[in-house]
């Protein structure tokens, strides 16, 4: 039998070590809450209107405002099965989409990009399509796709060039929140300062699909609506870039700003009747 001073400290190293890992791993989540996941993303709202996004190309020119370039629609139905189907279409001016940057393409022929996901009754993504084609061709440039398989979430790309072509496995955790950098959110409920997870970004527009850090960053005040609204920044980070999400204190998602090489997209929401008395309800 050991000695008593020697079980007291194996009892007092023990005490230490527990309360070290319940600061670390359970306690934030008790103080901040869980961070938003995919079955409270779609819980939080889904009916049958789409929303609206304006697509801006950020100012590097010196001009005063950001350049419309395009448009985004988002939807979410909820089936009579308890599936869930987020579906998005986005287009955009190829030439406007580098206004900012010293490339001045010609041709200015739109693109298109069509997103679908497919989420379980039990709120886990099953799988889903992003597809980039010209405006009114059916032939696809290309393809992003992902399956839920039990070894994780196996994702494809492939198109009409064959050095874009891959097929990886990323780790997919339970009701596991997928982003798209041109497809933003509806909604983003129970942010908390503090909280950090880990998402997957998917861009069509670049043909990547990436695991990434996400934390709540901060709360700020947002022009939006012709008004100044509290939000709270959602801050992505991606390589070699992060994107920053503005989510409203209702949960609602208000902009989005993607960067990428050469241009940096904003994503702006346009807002519909029901959303601005739903600011007035949430002061």
């Amino acid at each position: 039998m050991p000695h008593r001073m020697v079980s007291i400290g194996i009892l007092v190293f023990w005490a230490i070590a527990a309360g070290s890992l319940l600061s670390r791993d359970v306690l934030p989540d008790l103080l901040i809450g869980s961070p938003p996941d995919m079955r409270s993303v779609t819980a939080a709202r889904v009916g049958n209107r789409s929303t609206r996004w304006a697509i801006q190309v950020a100012n590097r020119t010196g001009l005063r405002m950001p350049t419309s370039i395009g448009q985004v629609t988002t939807k979410a139905v909820r089936q009579k099965d308890g599936w869930v189907e987020m579906s998005s279409r986005v287009w955009f001016d190829s030439a406007d989409l580098l206004l900012s940057s010293n490339v001045r393409p010609r041709d200015h022929a739109k693109i298109e990009i069509i997103s679908v996901y497919e989420i379980d009754p039990g709120g886990d993504l099953r799988q889903f399509r992003a597809s980039v084609r010209p405006m009114g061709v059916h032939e696809e440039w290309l393809v992003l796709s992902g399956v839920l398989k039990p070894e994780g979430l196996e994702v494809r790309a492939h198109g009409i060039l064959k050095m874009l072509e891959w097929t990886k496995v990323f780790p997919y955790p339970k009701h596991g929140l997928v982003m798209n950098s041109l497809d933003p959110l509806d909604r983003m409920p129970g942010l908390q300062i503090g909280q950090r997870w880990r998402s997957q970004v998917v861009s069509p527009l670049t043909g990547q699909f990436q695991s990434v850090s996400v934390e709540v960053a901060r709360r700020q005040l947002l022009e939006w609506n012709s008004k100044q609204v509290e939000a709270t920044e959602v801050i992505t980070r991606m390589e070699p870039f992060a994107m920053r999400t503005w989510v409203r204190r209702d949960g609602l998602v208000i902009r989005q700003e993607a960067p990428f090489a050469l241009v940096t997209l904003i994503l702006e929401r346009l807002p519909d009747p029901d959303e601005t008395e739903g600011e007035a309800k949430h002061p």
